[in-house]
């Protein structure tokens, strides 16, 4: 098999196209273009302009300097709780900090695109911005795209029923294909079963009435015999073995194995050590965001990528890429993180704001500070990665344009989607028809 023919990506260049018209930002004042309401206690919002080579130190705050640069309110990603649950997000840098809006009868301006969410979507559906740019012939092909690839894989998944909460396929698919932008269904499908696995194998380790000297003795064997067998008498093995099996039908695939492998054995590694920390002393948080970065699953996935879409070029030369997978690999985490807190300190989870938070506390800050002055952080330092790779895909070379393309793509969307709702959530509102 070869991998699928490329064609322009019309969608993305819109999105592109429209995202410099909306970089302007007010300072000096408490508000910016993008936002709907005042800002308490500030009178200036600056974004990171650069990248940080490491994440910024772990000093307290100074004085003032606690009080977030926007309020977070008491929802994930700091929603404010008056625009129904959903966030309200200032803009600045190049074009990367993005607001999402879920108000009934509002409508806002991006640029020269207005969107009214009582016509461009259903009444009291939520807007991703990522598609709420796109001309409305390029976002249904878009999401046609996505819906066939949702099939493909729903099939998949009753051959392979590993993923035990509400099918998150919709979402998964939908994210594949603006990733991805040219790739044949039959590539996308491969992708999106891919990310179907992690969500598979995240549901294992993270249920607390598993076995722990089961779930160790599993992800031993992982390391000591990767799983390649479809007919595997684990489902979980058997469902990665399909996709070794069709990933190996790729020519670039036996080029990349071993690190493809290793990759996946990473994964099931820090889902361990997560585990394993939730019940014994916390880690600090570089250490906690060094396993998160792994977990999250996105080094593999790059290489899964470059194997489907025939990246030659960037095959030979991958480790170039390794400071833009890590940028994404961060603010993927980190965003996740934002987003689940309220549900993962209810059930007793480590969570990046948890852990970073608990450490401004030892340091003096009352719990509501460190709080805000973690959230605050981890917030600025998703939008420096995001900044960082919008800068990245566009100066890439060719021979890794694609895959730092992909890697923006992807973060960028994911960004947008945390602020409207999760997997789960925003794969109920495409099978409903809520996203159009």
């Amino acid at each position: 098999m070869t991998a699928g023919l490329w064609r322009p990506a019309p969608y993305q260049d819109s999105y592109l196209q429209e995202r410099p018209q909306r970089r302007a930002v007010r300072t000096g004042t408490s508000h910016t273009r993008m936002d709907l309401r005042r800002q308490p206690d500030s009178s200036t919002w600056r974004a990171a302009r650069t990248m940080p080579s490491r994440l910024p130190p772990t000093e307290v705050p100074g004085s003032g300097d606690e009080r977030a640069a926007f309020d977070p309110g008491d929802n994930e990603l700091g929603q404010p709780a008056d625009v129904h649950e959903d966030s309200d997000r200032q803009g600045a840098g190049d074009g990367t900090r993005r607001r999402l809006l879920r108000a009934k009868g509002q409508h806002e301006t991006k640029g020269q695109i207005v969107v009214n969410t009582q016509t461009a979507q259903p009444a009291g559906s939520p807007v991703i911005e990522y598609l709420a740019v796109l001309p409305t012939a390029q976002r249904r092909e878009l999401l046609d795209l996505a819906r066939e690839v949702t099939a493909r894989c729903e099939d998949w998944l009753r051959v392979y029923p590993i993923v035990l909460r509400p099918s998150v396929t919709a979402a998964c698919s939908l994210i594949s294909a603006v990733a991805l932008p040219g790739a044949a269904p039959a590539e996308l499908r491969v992708l999106t079963c891919w990310w179907l696995w992690i969500f598979g194998v995240d549901d294992v380790f993270d249920d607390p009435a598993a076995d722990d000297s089961q779930i160790a003795c599993w992800a031993g064997r992982f390391a000591s015999d990767p799983p390649i067998d479809p007919a595997d008498d684990d489902p979980l093995r058997a469902a990665l073995g399909s996709i070794h099996d069709a990933l190996s039908r790729y020519p670039l695939f036996a080029r990349l194995a071993s690190q493809w492998r290793t990759g996946m054995a990473e994964i099931v590694s820090g889902m361990l050590t997560e585990r394993q920390w939730s019940v014994s002393t916390p880690p600090t948080f570089p250490a906690y965001l060094a396993n998160g970065m792994a977990t999250i699953a996105v080094r593999p996935y790059t290489l899964t990528a470059c194997v489907l879409a025939g990246e030659r070029g960037a095959a030979a030369a991958f480790e170039t890429l390794d400071p833009v997978i890590n940028a994404a690999a961060r603010c993927f985490r980190l965003a996740n993180d934002l987003r689940s807190y309220s549900r993962e300190r209810q059930e007793g989870k480590l969570n990046a704001l948890t852990v970073l938070g608990a450490e401004y506390s030892a340091r003096g800050l009352r719990d509501n500070q460190a709080l805000r002055a973690a959230r605050r952080r981890l917030y600025d330092t998703c939008v420096a990665d995001l900044e960082y790779l919008d800068r990245a895909r566009r100066a890439a070379p060719p021979a890794i344009a694609t895959l730092a393309g992909f890697l923006w793509a992807h973060t960028a969307f994911v960004w947008d989607m945390y602020h409207v709702g999760d997997y789960d959530t925003v794969s109920t509102l495409l099978r409903e028809g809520g996203i159009s």
